[in-house]
């Protein structure tokens, strides 16, 4: 970065110049951005969003008419965290999915766009057997109530019937009509329907990422369900029924631990059943073959003991059947849901309660996070490792309480047996009556004791309802359209027209070290500034003859003034002036053709020398040919009175620069170029000299010396500071004297500092192309 660029990085004078002078841009970014944000807002697909919420009753409130009676594990505290994660299942929104049969998807075709829609349709697609040919497409044009045409795959349309079946792959399917339709006989096309026959599996992941389930408020018991789709009717028909099935699983999961109780219970009450009528029966024969009908008190009292002990065994040894089946279960099944837990058939064993229920809530938990079983990632490991350890503490648990069942039993028997052995000293018949009555009170204990069971369990089952209900459903009605939002979208758009321009050209003209303002040049150099001439918007070449009132002639007669104060009384001789500057495009023709102008209005005597031997202008402005002129006479081939030619302007005349010589930095620097100022010193007042570039040729250095004064061109915009910063290192080594700076095209209206309210304008072009028919000040 220069010097310039340095002390100026940022300025702001510069870039509301360089923003106002580009307004147009604003303009056309803004309807541009406009209308890309009308076509967006048009044509995008729309987006829209709903909701539903689900009250989850807490557990404590309750109001199963048996949850003060039963152990029910169902009725425990409900974890919310579950209850999202089961919400958004995989399972449950397969299942759901394949309720609403949302592997068929219809879309409307239009000219432009294709939206999917879920109600409004004319037809319905009906498939059979058709698992193995996901991916079908067909396209769909309705011609009357009872006709339509289809194309399968992009094949070609065939006309068919409605509720006819159409053979496709291994399987086939109709097109029914939907009589909701209403359609207009006069109408000759209807927008195509394009029906899509996929799998549910990829719809479900789509499903699964985009539904969103969180707690309506931190300490609420409410569930929030939403989601964001194109179609607001299946995205609000979705949502309900997901609702609907969670609340029927949440019911029939429920209802499962009972009908598992049952099952078992059942199954004991098939056995006891069985044996307690084989004993009535015996012991009814025994009764009657022996003709007795009762015992004595003495044996009644050490029946009775027995029978309590037996009772008591009996417990013992139902307490032993579950821990046998639990005991298999846990070794034969590899999932866990579907446990009978210890309470809920009357046994109490807190532990074993516990661990039954965790091992529950784990298989539940990796359910949902592999519903198919394929997974394998860490979490689903860790998940299956606390299972396993549970398990083996369920089952060594199982073997320690069996073990004290076992010394219970132990001891019972010892007890029993001992009462066995004084009843033993009865009479054999008597004898045999009490073992056949306690053997069939026993097995009656056991029986009511299963049917009260089995009585509770089926009130429970009974009474069972589901923890959740909707508190507000989707409601069609409810929806809002998210995308595309037309406010938003035409305000990005209006943002965008201004900020992006704003952007580029102040970036643009943070990087750009061209003169803009008089401090820029201040902060640059030292030579001393002479004048400013403004844009000439009529673009005219010779401005001042053809227009001698306009603002940029006022502009060269505030520089003639001022030149004319630095080189007044010189000398009796003709003055001469020598316009440079830095590179080509900066204006120094066209201030020396009409700062000599001016002078011829003047009544002054002038001509114009064009020393740029390398891209001769001048002849173009007074339209001569170029065929001789400086160079020939600099090579000596014709003579001062041949070199000089009239203008059609009074007091003006000028110098051609003749043919392009091979060498003209030596030509200049000839004597003939000395006596030829000399000379036309003597005929003219002034000798303007149009010198070419000094930052891309030596040429205008070998003719300061012969001026009296040197004007140097900038241009505003254009004229590098770098460049200026070499004229000003060669001023102040005093390689040029005599030098003054001339800012051009420059541009008053944005508070630069200048006395002036005037400007010109001309086409911009570089030095070495050709410039033919061009109007331009440089």
């Amino acid at each position: 970065m220069s010097k310039f660029q340095q002390e100026d990085f940022f300025s702001v004078y510069k870039i509301i110049h360089v923003l106002r002078e580009n307004w147009y841009w604003f303009v056309i970014n803004l309807f541009l951005f406009l209308f890309v944000a009308l076509l967006f807002n048009r044509y995008s697909n729309e987006s829209y969003f709903n909701n539903l919420t689900i009250h989850i009753q807490s557990n404590e409130n309750n109001l199963n008419p048996l949850s003060d009676f039963i152990d029910d594990p169902t009725l425990s505290n409900i974890n919310f965290t579950d209850e999202i994660s089961f919400l958004s299942s995989y399972p449950l929104i397969y299942k759901t999915l394949d309720e609403l049969n949302f592997n068929i998807s219809y879309f409307i075709q239009g000219d432009i766009k294709t939206v999917e829609t879920y109600n409004f349709r004319p037809i319905t697609f009906v498939p059979y057997n058709l698992e193995k040919n996901y991916g079908l497409k067909a396209v769909i044009k309705v011609i009357d109530k009872k006709h339509f045409s289809i194309s399968i795959d992009d094949k070609d349309f065939v006309k068919y019937s409605f509720d006819e079946f159409i053979s496709y792959g291994e399987g086939h399917f109709k097109i029914l009509f939907n009589e909701n339709f209403v359609l207009d006989e006069t109408i000759n096309y209807y927008p195509l329907t394009v029906v899509k026959w996929t799998s549910l599996h990829p719809i479900t992941k789509k499903y699964k990422a985009k539904l969103v389930v969180d707690r309506l408020y931190k300490d609420a018991s409410i569930l929030n369900l939403s989601i964001q789709g194109e179609d607001l009717a299946k995205e609000t028909a979705f949502l309900n029924k997901l609702a609907e099935m969670y609340i029927q699983d949440n019911l029939n999961y429920k209802n499962k631990s009972s009908d598992n109780t049952l099952k078992f219970i059942d199954s004991q009450i098939v056995e006891i059943k069985d044996s307690l009528s084989k004993i009535e029966i015996k012991l009814q024969d025994f009764k009657k073959n022996n003709k007795i009908s009762e015992v004595d008190k003495d044996s009644e009292r050490f029946y009775q003991k027995i029978n309590d002990l037996q009772l008591d065994k009996s417990k013992v040894i139902i307490e032993q059947k579950y821990f046998a089946y639990l005991e298999e279960f846990l070794l034969k099944k590899n999932t866990y849901t579907d446990i009978i837990v210890p309470s809920v058939y009357g046994i109490d064993n807190p532990l074993i309660s516990k661990l039954s229920e965790e091992l529950v809530s784990l298989q539940i938990e990796a359910n949902l996070l592999d519903p198919e079983g394929t997974l394998n990632n860490p979490l689903k490991n860790n998940i299956n490792l606390k299972i396993q350890n549970i398990k083996q503490k369920i089952l060594e648990s199982i073997k320690g309480q069996k073990r004290t069942n076992q010394i219970f039993l132990d001891d019972i028997n010892s007890r029993i047996e001992l009462s066995e052995n004084i009843i033993n000293s009865l009479p054999y018949v008597e004898r045999q009556l009490i073992n056949i009555e306690r053997h069939y009170k026993l097995s009656e204990s056991i029986y009511l004791f299963l049917m009260q069971k089995r009585t509770e369990t089926g009130l429970l089952s009974a009474s069972n309802i589901a923890n959740a209900k909707v508190l507000e459903p989707a409601l069609i009605q409810n929806g809002k359209l998210v995308s595309p939002n037309t406010r938003q979208n035409y305000l990005i758009a209006v943002i965008l027209a201004l900020i992006l321009p704003t952007l580029f050209f102040t970036l643009k003209q943070t990087i750009n070290n061209s003169i803009m303002t008089l401090g820029d040049i201040k902060k640059i150099t030292d030579i001393p500034f002479i004048g400013s001439v403004g844009k000439n918007f009529g673009g005219d070449e010779l401005i001042v003859l053809k227009n001698s009132k306009s603002t940029i002639s006022e502009s060269f007669r505030n520089l003639k003034l001022n030149i004319e104060f630095l080189i007044e009384n010189n000398n009796e001789t003709g003055k001469v002036i020598l316009l440079t500057s830095s590179i080509s495009g900066e204006g120094k023709t066209f201030c020396a053709e009409n700062l000599a102008s001016l002078y011829s209005i003047a009544d002054k005597k002038t001509i114009i020398i064009g020393a740029d031997l390398r891209k001769p202008r001048i002849y173009k402005v007074f339209e001569k040919d170029n065929s001789s002129g400086l160079s020939n006479y600099l090579s000596g081939s014709i003579s001062i009175d041949e070199l000089i030619l009239k203008t059609d302007f009074k007091n003006l005349s000028f110098i051609n620069s003749g043919p392009n010589p091979p060498n003209p930095a030596e030509l200049l620097e000839n004597h003939l170029m000395t006596n030829l100022i000399d000379d036309l010193k003597q005929r003219f007042d002034y000798v303007i000299i149009d010198s070419p570039p000094i930052c891309l040729v030596s040429d205008a250095l070998t003719l300061m010396d012969k001026s009296d004064l040197t004007l140097y061109v900038i241009r505003q915009n254009y004229t590098k500071g770098d460049f200026l910063s070499y004229i000003n290192e060669m001023y102040q080594t005093k390689k040029i004297k005599n030098i003054c700076l001339v800012l051009n095209d420059a541009e008053y209206t944005l508070g630069y500092g200048y006395n002036y309210g005037y400007g010109y304008n001309y086409n911009y072009y570089n030095y070495y192309v050709n410039e033919e028919g061009s109007q331009s000040n440089s």
